[in-house]
């Protein structure tokens, strides 16, 4: 599905494709309102219409798949390879934490000035609302 990626701007040829699972709870607990929860991501990063440089993944409940949440990478160092098939567990990882990656480390042309604000408020609004 080449239309799920989108061109980054910047040195490299990158494309990001995000998809965000959440959920509408609401009920007693929540004194009547309704509260949107996450339920599942899949945030990928590949070379322009090429291969996948890096994903972070957390799909609870999907078959034959690990509950918790993980990056895919490729790999190897000396006699050690790592596949992209491989589920290395990480915590949960907001997209805020994603996009500054992409940012700061793989030189991705910020869309505004004032990205390293947004993005702070936004982790830390998901930091002090998250459940687990």
């Amino acid at each position: 599905m080449a239309e799920r990626y989108v061109p980054l701007g910047g040195r490299s040829r990158l494309e990001f494709s995000v998809l965000h699972a959440y959920a509408i709870r609401g009920g007693p607990l929540n004194q009547g309102r309704n509260m949107i929860g996450s339920v599942g991501y899949f945030y990928q990063l590949r070379e322009r219409d090429g291969p996948e440089v890096i994903a972070f993944h957390w799909h609870p409940g999907r078959p034959n798949q690990p509950p918790f949440p993980h990056v895919h990478v490729q790999s190897r160092v000396g006699s050690v390879e790592i596949s992209h098939r491989f589920h290395i567990p990480t915590g949960r990882v907001p997209i805020e934490a994603v996009v500054r990656f992409l940012i700061t480390e793989l030189d991705v042309q910020p869309r505004r000035d004032d990205w390293a604000r947004v993005l702070d408020d936004g982790e830390q609004q998901f930091n002090a609302r998250r459940s687990w």
